[in-house]
């Protein structure tokens, strides 16, 4: 067997590294002090450090002590999810859990007592202890590796698999004690020796957790319409770049005489006009899959994929009666919508060129009104 790196030398690593980042947790939750999620991540990476120089002092005493000790061990993952659950902006304590989890710090406790431990074939406390610990991090390390939502990052995930990967680790020391390959030395070395690669691997991707949101929010707000919500045209410029994907509708809209509702309500009633069209006009779309942006003024484009010419003109029907429904304090207003249909692999410029010349027809005709392909 190879030379082992000394116990102590990596404890010691192990502890100052985890110690590093709970002051970095703590400075950058004081900067923002909303953000309490960077404190359960703080608390789990101090009691981390108190783990560690615990195990050396219960080294040799009762096994009931040991196994505290290793429960403790297992509350620094609870911590984790905790406080990834306060990420999320959920509530950061479930029943579930927290039960699940609890029942993993309990067992080796009552496993090491001297009652039931008299009971127990010997080095099974361990065992349990070790296999507890291995149970939280599956727990933890699965719920962030694979929850399922956009508002999951790549981040998180790998924080998941980091934790994961504790769990060999903890079954070969458990194996190599039945296999006389070791002792508990070797049990403990084994995880400190896993720390140098995991721990700052761990910390390293929750703190991009929150970095990584923030990059994803602001690049939202920069495809969006700041005074309706609505889609903008740098998104379109995104949309545009590859061709359609299948058979879609292109709505074209444009509010009827905007200016004079300007001119005779003031712009602020104008505005109003825009954001309650965006938001009633999103709620029609949203039950179609479609989309909106803002074009610019007061024209709009509708993107419903999968329709033909018959939904397509439906859909522009219910966007059209939309703006029919009386809101108090918003004055009333009409548009004229274009339609045209593109079909798969048709390019977005010249699909809303031809929606354009029905948008130009309904004008025509008289406004409020849809014309179609």
């Amino acid at each position: 067997m190879p030379t082992l790196p000394d116990l102590a030398t990596l404890r010691l690593c192990s502890m100052l590294a985890s110690f590093a980042f709970a002051v970095m947790y703590v400075a950058f939750w004081a900067s923002g002090r909303h953000r309490s999620y960077l404190l359960y991540w703080a608390a789990s990476a101090a009691l981390y450090v108190f783990v560690l120089e615990a195990f050396e002092w219960v080294d040799g005493r009762a096994a009931f002590l040991r196994s505290i000790t290793f429960g403790l061990l297992a509350c620094t993952d609870i911590l984790i999810l905790i406080g990834a659950h306060s990420f999320h902006r959920r509530a950061p304590y479930r029943p579930g859990e927290i039960a699940l989890l609890a029942g993993v710090i309990l067992l080796p406790m009552i496993a090491s007592t001297r009652a039931i431990g008299a009971l127990l074939p010997a080095g099974f406390g361990f065992d349990l202890a070790m296999s507890g610990l291995a149970a939280s991090k599956i727990v933890v390390g699965c719920w962030m590796a694979l929850e399922k939502g956009e508002h999951v990052s790549l981040p998180q995930r790998l924080a998941g698999v980091t934790l994961l990967a504790y769990v060999p680790v903890y079954a070969i020391a458990i194996a190599a004690g039945h296999l006389g390959l070791g002792d508990l030395h070797l049990a403990a070395i084994l995880p400190m020796i896993a720390d140098q690669l995991l721990l700052a691997a761990l910390n390293i991707a929750l703190m991009a957790m929150p970095a990584e949101r923030a990059t994803r929010e602001l690049r939202e707000k920069a495809l969006r319409d700041p005074l309706t919500g609505a889609r903008n045209r740098a998104w379109l410029e995104n949309y545009k770049a590859g061709a359609m994907s299948g058979e879609a509708a292109v709505i074209l809209v444009d509010i009827d005489h905007f200016k004079r509702i300007n001119d005779r309500y003031g712009h602020a009633a104008g505005d109003e006009v825009l954001t309650n069209f965006a938001t009633r006009a999103n709620e029609v779309l949203k039950a179609e899959h479609g989309m909106l942006a803002r074009l610019g003024g007061d024209e709009f484009i509708a993107i419903v994929p999968d329709a033909d010419a018959a939904r397509a003109a439906r859909i522009a029907e219910d966007l059209l009666d939309s703006l029919r429904v009386w809101t108090p304090g918003v004055p009333m207003a009409t548009a004229s919508l274009g339609v045209a249909v593109a079909d798969a692999g048709d390019d977005l410029s010249g699909v809303m060129a031809r929606a354009d010349r029905h948008l130009y027809h309904a004008k025509a005709a008289g406004r409020d009104r849809v014309s179609v392909d």
